[in-house]
């Protein structure tokens, strides 16, 4: 092999060779450079990337587009030789890198497959002992694995409540997750946190039946207050009868039939219409009986008793008249969005929308939800089963190539999946940068929107890095829809 400083007389250096590339655009002056170094290209290549033959193909190439491209820019002299040695290891290097961040994508996305396909096996072992691991966890723990996995909150609102920057809270969730899984084993359930992950969200929360909420808390505030307004009639009557020992009678009676309801209205509201006959009825009779006395001792009795006696009945009249008002549960005004206080943060909002904090809406919400995931686990697995060069751009080369319905055929979704949902970014270039750069963004959407009591619509989103996201829109049409031009 000729050396780039052979000055031998009628030989060409390959710095000279380089030049006449770059001047005048003689190519046999760069095959011969090609021819030289080839060799060594390649073996370098072959050796930094342990034997693959095609990567140190595919290496080779690039060295010498490269040395065409940039050649002309070399200082004067430069051993083309060594140039070419250390731009060979380089992208070697580069490759090498390339390889194994693919290959840990594809490790993942095939995990993650795995979990979701296996998940209806994971989740009959995990559920009866679940609450028992729970309750093993310290107060802090259970607290961060209940509001990320069971109610769904984003890092970002877990640490809110826990007191927490966001990293902080990833990192918090992940070992008390971990802290779970060895519960679990202990249980005899060999499982991964990943698989956990995966599994909880999904099963561990029942959407509670539609109007049951507003039931509940008409119960729970009509409860208390029918408590505390009877409490204070008892006390009150109890004040204007202490005076005479026939007043002490009537107030055992009225005590026995008003207080002893109450204890029991709070455990079965639905005896108070019977507590309330059987209380009518005792004044009924002690009204007889003050009646009697005020007739038998009309000509014995002094002028005194008898106004106390009338004084006494007209009491009477007054409690039966109270007993007789019917004890109906207040319909509390449910507020399902109220007004931010003043000072209080506002709401996360992503692109101008708010996120959808409550329980899922209906059968159909939780079916979308389930497709999303699925849907952004699939789009994953077609990335990381897709080989990149190094430096794509967010483009391929034809953008229309796999959009629309190609994305069906890539992820091999079946057809009630596939009806559901549409798919935002335009290839798997774009994908791959999205996931890379910012794996918040948004990539899938569902078809349809699901209204809240509220007369708003919810949406559900799939994020690059496989999560869903709940967004509310004011109307049934209004959908987000960023843009990922190639």
């Amino acid at each position: 092999m000729k050396s780039d400083q052979d000055t031998t007389a009628g030989l060409r250096t390959d710095w000279d060779r380089l030049q006449a590339y770059a001047a005048q655009d003689d190519e046999s002056a760069f095959a011969e450079i090609v021819v030289s170094h080839l060799d060594l290209v390649y073996s370098t290549a072959l050796r930094r990337l342990n034997g693959d033959v095609q990567g140190a193909k595919d290496v080779a190439q690039q060295v010498f587009c490269d040395l065409a491209r940039t050649g002309s820019s070399l200082p004067e002299g430069s051993v083309i030789a060594g140039w070419l040695y250390r731009h060979a290891s380089f992208l070697a290097a580069n490759a090498q890198r390339g390889d194994r961040r693919r290959q840990l994508r594809e490790h993942q996305a095939l995990a993650m497959h795995d979990l979701l396909t296996n998940e209806s096996s994971l989740w009959p072992r995990v559920a009866p002992v679940l609450d028992e691991a729970l309750a093993s966890l310290s107060a802090t723990d259970r607290d961060l694995v209940v509001l990320r996995f069971l109610e769904g909150k984003t890092l970002k609102e877990v640490g809110h409540s826990a007191g927490l920057s966001e990293d902080a809270a990833r990192m918090r969730v992940n070992r008390s997750l971990d802290k779970l899984r060895d519960l679990l084993t202990q249980h005899g359930i060999q499982t991964t946190s990943a698989a956990l992950a995966a599994v909880l969200p999904v099963h561990a929360l029942t959407t509670a039946p539609l109007g049951f909420s507003e039931l509940v808390i008409g119960t729970a505030l009509g409860t208390a207050t029918t408590t505390v307004s009877t409490l204070g009639t008892v006390t009150n009557v109890i004040k204007i009868m202490a005076s005479t020992k026939l007043k002490l009678t009537v107030a055992t009676i009225l005590l026995a039939g008003v207080a002893i309801p109450v204890v029991i209205q709070s455990r079965h509201l639905r005896q108070l219409d019977q507590e309330n006959r059987s209380l009518r009825a005792q004044i009924e009779q002690q009204a007889n009986t003050a009646n009697q006395a005020v007739s038998v001792s009309q000509g014995t009795r002094d002028d005194a008793d008898v106004r106390e006696l009338v004084r006494l009945r007209a009491e009477v009249a007054q409690l039966r008249s109270a007993a007789q008002v019917p004890r109906s549960v207040p319909t509390p005004k449910v507020v399902l969005r109220p007004a931010p206080r003043a000072n209080q943060p506002p709401a996360d909002r992503i692109f101008g929308h708010d996120l959808f904090d409550g329980l899922l809406l209906s059968e159909e919400h939780v079916t979308a939800v389930k497709t999303m995931k699925q849907a952004a686990m699939d789009l994953r697995l077609v990335l990381s089963r897709t080989k990149l060069p190094e430096g794509t751009a967010p483009a391929l080369s034809d953008p229309g190539a796999e959009t629309g319905q190609d994305w069906k055929k890539l992820t091999q979704m079946p057809d009630e999946q596939w009806d559901r949902l549409e798919v935002l970014v335009p290839n798997i270039a774009t994908f791959a940068k999205l996931e890379a750069d910012d794996p918040g963004a948004i990539v899938a959407r569902a078809k349809d929107g699901f209204q809240t009591p509220d007369g708003r619509w919810v949406r559900v989103y799939a994020r690059a890095d496989g999560s869903v996201v709940n967004l509310i829109h004011d109307t049934k049409d209004d959908v987000l829809t960023p843009t990922y031009g190639p």
